[in-house]
């Protein structure tokens, strides 16, 4: 008797369940959907939390770089593709869709496509355009001329990047110098303080580099700029930084690249019934 009642409890509340499902013709139910992870020898993209309400699809993507060079993913660019049209996802400031991942980096983006009430379908594709290789070395290295510290004049250019200085300190123990870049090219412009390094005018066959790490690599398109810090330590036995002449040396701080497309497959979600059923209870 006992078991009989375990029994029909459990049948109860599973009914219970069932008609507690959200109905289909209610706005808030939820299509849930299984998409297959991508990899090629460059990415593996895999996808969480796909769904689709009426008025929207949402997807997480995580994007691993396995190559040793810079990728890009140009999110705008991806298409959503079903029966009655076409989307792109549009991201905003806060939620940012196109974005560099650096070598053997990863990072995670939501994708989501909204302005219509139609999107609440069991079959759809995702077409990943948008997807471009850097190479971290470029293809011409933009020259400049070493920069005085202390400043005989507060602006250079290596190439269609303008540069200023906008403060510096010369202290025995440290020097420091922030500068400004605005870049007005037709390629990429890959901006690496990390490159540059400095010598001390009476004694050039002395080099140190940039000790700040900090301000990493910057890919930057036509019309952006940079700004960063670059910070020096020297030995006082081989000058007083306060009372020395320094010569800021650029190295292969500012390199143009190209972006190469990528062509990445695209994926089908796939409706999954037990996940739909949990999700809208």
């Amino acid at each position: 008797m006992k078991i009989f009642s375990t029994m029909l409890i459990l049948i109860l509340l599973l009914m219970s369940n069932l008609y507690a499902q959200r109905p289909v013709s209610d706005p808030k139910h939820e299509n849930h959907y299984s998409v297959e992870t991508i990899e090629t020898d460059d990415l593996v993209i895999e996808f969480k939390n796909a769904h689709s309400q009426h008025q929207f699809t949402i997807v997480n993507v995580n994007i691993k770089n396995k190559s040793s060079d810079y990728i890009y993913f140009k999110g705008s660019e991806s298409k959503f593709k079903y029966a009655h049209g076409d989307y792109s996802p549009v991201g905003s400031l806060v939620s940012k869709i196109d974005f560099f991942i650096e070598p053997n980096g990863s990072a995670s983006k939501t994708l989501k496509v909204s302005g219509d009430s139609k999107f609440h379908v069991e079959q759809l594709k995702l077409e990943l355009s948008g997807f471009y290789r850097i190479n971290p070395k470029g293809d011409k290295t933009l020259t400049a001329a070493d920069f005085q510290l202390p400043a005989s004049k507060n602006s250079f250019s290596a190439g269609d990047c303008n540069c200023s200085l906008e403060k510096s300190s010369q202290t025995t123990k440290e020097t420091s110098a922030k500068f400004n870049c605005k870049y007005q090219g037709k390629d990429l412009l890959i901006l690496d303080p990390t490159k540059l390094s400095v010598k001390v005018k009476k004694s050039p066959e002395n080099i140190f580099a940039n000790d700040n790490r900090k301000d990493k690599a910057e890919i930057i398109f036509p019309g952006g700029d940079y700004k960063f810090t670059a910070e020096f330590h020297i030995p006082g036995k081989t000058a007083d930084m306060q009372f020395s002449v320094l010569d800021v040396v650029w190295n292969d701080t500012f390199v143009q690249a190209k972006m190469i497309p990528i062509k990445i497959p695209s994926v089908n979600f796939v409706f999954d019934d037990g996940m739909t059923l949990l999700k809208n209870q």
